[in-house]
């Protein structure tokens, strides 16, 4: 009787080996609490980061409001998405680099995305008639915006297509453009100059506060918050990864967080590195001595005013022309995906521990015919709420517990390989059963 428990145990694993050996490699889960037909029958799911605006143009929002019409564009095409914001929120905590498709593409993997799209806003040029000195007065003005994209499968940190576009927009009526600051005569600052920076420490109601930080010591994630003259938060700016050596940059659109306009008076722009307070400036404005028409709505991006305008038309219709192109190749990667799930020509992304041996070695159930290689790596999870197929025994979803280890390939079979334990620990050895999810 003393044996019974260790035979049990052993039944155990010989049913979970098995179990694990006739449901081969583990499908691209398409969410982590998809229905089992929705593996085979749904598009997979895309995440879109934060489109970077290299166009040079003023305009608030304009990579973040690209994205966000994407993802919109996408959903009214019947694609699942990750909401943005949980993207980015994902790469903040861990410290990944919105840059990097590598970084993105892990991000995404750990939402439930097989897909992720990144992409840049190229230039913008708006063309407009009837200018007069100092406030501009504009009869028509017609915008075009180029755009591209990039498709990268997250499982196996490849492109799989990258696409331009570009949008145009044509605006009637008559705009007037407040050159408050020109009246004032304050010259103008490079924001990237070094240090926490203010475009200029003085300027009128209605313009844009433009701030800039170089990162001169290490790449980091910083944000920005105003506050009034006595220390009173009002505004939030967001976000923003900053390489090192490279510069971040905000706009202030002088109102606080209901939206409401601040006035005149003295402000500070706090930078922070999440809960620590970097560094801090300042910025006056002053009573505008031209009537501000119209708002600052009509250069941020996302905006009702700036939608309707001839830029935002040019974004919309960049923005179509994307997804027209993109759809193909997410719908190919769908088709090969519900096809053969169990086939990952770049390696198996997820697998399970099949064993592990007395000396640390695991073996986990893909091998060759998975596309596994010597020197893929692995992160092992601990895993709760593992649901099967009933009939193909394909994982369907679950909640990851903690990251056990990292193991690296060092033999592969057909259908098996072995792993070896980078820092080994007897807090982090594998279990039977845990998945293992393939690192870039």
């Amino acid at each position: 009787m003393a044996n019974g428990p260790r035979v049990w145990t052993w039944v155990q694993r010989a049913v979970c080996c098995v179990a694990l050996a006739l449901a081969g490699p583990l499908p691209l889960l398409a969410s982590n609490s998809a229905p089992s037909d929705a593996v085979n029958a749904e598009p997979l799911r895309v995440a879109v980061a934060e489109f970077a605006d290299v166009s040079g143009a003023r305009i608030d929002n304009l990579g973040g409001a690209f994205a966000d019409k994407l993802l919109a564009e996408l959903a009214r095409n019947g694609v699942p998405v990750v909401a943005r914001d949980a993207l980015e929120a994902r790469m903040r905590e861990t410290g990944l680099d919105p840059t990097s498709i590598a970084d993105l593409s892990r991000a995404a993997g750990e939402l439930g995305a097989r897909l992720v799209i990144s992409g840049t806003v190229d230039d913008i040029e708006v063309t407009a008639h009837e200018v007069s000195i100092l406030v501009v007065t504009v009869r028509q003005s017609k915008a075009r915006v180029e755009a591209s994209a990039r498709l990268t499968d997250s499982s196996a940190n490849e492109t799989v297509s990258q696409v331009t576009a570009v949008g145009s927009g044509t605006e009637e009526g008559t705009l007037s453009v407040n050159l408050g600051s020109l009246l004032f005569g304050i010259p103008a600052h490079d924001v990237c100059g070094g240090g926490l920076r203010v475009e200029r420490a003085t300027v009128a109601e209605g313009e844009f506060v433009s701030v800039g930080f170089v990162a001169d010591t290490a790449s980091q994630w910083l944000g920005l918050e105003v506050a009034a003259a006595d220390g009173a938060f009002l505004r939030w700016l967001g976000w923003r990864f900053v390489a090192r050596g490279d510069c971040g940059t905000w706009f202030w659109n002088q109102r606080d967080a209901l939206g409401v306009s601040v006035g005149p008076g003295v402000y500070t722009l706090r930078l922070r590195s999440g809960d620590r307070a970097l560094a801090e400036t300042s910025v006056e404005i002053r009573p505008s001595v031209s009537l501000v028409f119209p708002s600052l709505d009509l250069v941020t991006a996302g905006t009702t005013a700036f939608d309707v305008g001839s830029v935002g038309q040019a974004v919309d219709d960049a923005v179509s022309q994307l997804v027209a192109s993109l759809l193909p190749a997410l719908h190919a990667v769908g088709e090969t995906a519900r096809l053969a799930p169990r086939a990952d020509p770049g390696g198996a992304s997820f697998a399970q521990v099949a064993e592990v041996l007395p000396d640390g070695r695991v073996t986990l159930n893909v091998g060759a015919a998975n596309g596994v290689a010597v020197g893929d790596r692995y992160e092992v999870l601990a895993v709760t709420r593992l649901v099967f197929d009933p009939e193909t025994l394909a994982v369907l979803s679950y909640d990851v517990q903690a990251v056990r280890c990292e193991i690296e390939i060092v033999e592969v079979r057909d259908r098996a390989s072995t792993a070896i334990q980078h820092a080994p620990s007897a807090a982090s050895e594998p279990v039977v059963g845990d998945l293992a999810r393939r690192m870039p």
